[in-house]
């Protein structure tokens, strides 16, 4: 049985849908903050962050990480190319872009407070932060030209459930994603995915 600890529309998110498009047998734990645990996510987790996986002898944290490892955990579900075939690096390049790109800068945009001691600092962090994030989110708009299905093209793959994820988080932006016509189209496509509808209702995700 896999153990997945996580709060609805958080960083858990991504890899509960893999897992709900595996059809794998699994357990989704919701953790506490206020008072923080339960005890075993306090082990899978020493840092207290979503998610934790825990599958048998495997326990992981990091978002990425937890989402490329269910890919390849469970082959049948086709989340991502084979290791042989070369939009395997696309696949790699789409999930740490996003990672690295967008969501770690995001986190700059939600708490600029946890990135300078210097409270004149924080609108400046916040700033750069979401410049950076609208640069990134032009050049994702640029690859989903011709109406491109999927970010690996014609092939859905679990770099698309980690960047339906993310997309929502932009709302904290200026200009978030979904402003943008052929992120708009890609959302509400994806949306539509059977294992996607299923962990958007039980989480709320709006």
């Amino acid at each position: 049985m896999i153990t997945l600890y996580g709060i609805p529309a958080s960083a858990s998110t991504a890899p509960r849908i893999c897992l709900e498009e595996a059809g794998a047998d699994f357990t989704f734990i919701r953790i506490s903050r206020d008072p923080p645990g339960p005890a075993a996510f306090l082990a899978a987790s020493p840092h207290r962050k979503v998610p934790a996986l825990v599958d048998g002898d495997v326990t992981m944290t990091e978002s990425a990480a937890i989402t490329m490892y269910l890919s390849d955990r469970f082959p049948h579900a086709n989340l991502a190319p084979a290791t042989t075939d070369p939009a395997r690096a696309d696949w790699y390049q789409w999930i740490m872009f996003l990672t690295t790109a967008v969501q770690a800068p995001l986190y700059q945009v939600i708490y600029p407070e946890r990135f300078t001691t210097d409270r004149l600092m924080v609108g400046r962090v916040r700033d750069h932060a979401a410049r950076q994030i609208d640069d990134a989110l032009e050049w994702i708009e640029t690859q989903l030209a011709d109406d491109r299905a999927h970010l690996l093209g014609e092939r859905f793959s679990s770099a698309d459930i980690f960047w339906f994820m993310v997309i929502p988080w932009t709302r904290h932006l200026v200009r978030p994603a979904f402003v943008r016509p052929r992120t708009a189209a890609y959302f509400a496509r994806l949306s539509e995915r059977p294992s996607i509808a299923r962990v958007v209702a039980m989480e709320g995700i709006v």
